[in-house]
């Protein structure tokens, strides 16, 4: 279903969708499909879903859930922007596999008054505690 785009071809289609996109600001999508299109240099990353895939599964050793999600989800708007423009044949990533897409959940920490106010008096004499001095204000308030 793929067109065979070489791994040099596509780094290059990645700047041309950055440059087409026409942000020279810095911006998170900007950030996520640069890092893709240094992965796709540096290793020989075909247009196909097993190869994007397995590049984002090498990426959660160095990023957090969250980030991977992003750029995951910014390589899928390139290969969009690729399929519309013909260069490859149906869209390589139409959908991640179930599971693909984690993010752990983290368990809530909870805090009670009494911590609270051994943390607020632990802080003072510090830069934190004179920014929360005016949350201190409006937490007694309550």
């Amino acid at each position: 279903m793929e067109r065979n785009v070489t791994s040099n071809e596509l780094a290059n289609k990645v700047t041309e969708f950055l440059m087409e996109r026409g942000t020279e600001e810095p911006n998170a999508m900007n950030w996520a499909l640069n890092i893709f299109r240094d992965c796709v240099a540096e290793q020989d990353v075909q247009a196909n879903s097993k190869d994007i895939f397995d590049l984002i599964d090498g990426l959660r050793e160095k990023y957090k859930p969250s980030s991977i999600n992003y750029i995951a989800n910014s390589i899928k708007g390139f290969f969009n922007w690729m399929e519309e423009r013909g260069y490859t044949e149906g869209n390589v990533i139409s959908r991640f596999p179930k599971g693909f897409m984690r993010v752990p959940k983290k368990e809530a920490i909870l805090f009670t008054d009494k911590d609270y106010w051994d943390m607020l008096k632990a802080s003072e004499g510090t830069d934190w505690n004179c920014k929360a001095g005016r949350k201190n204000d409006m937490y007694e308030a309550l």
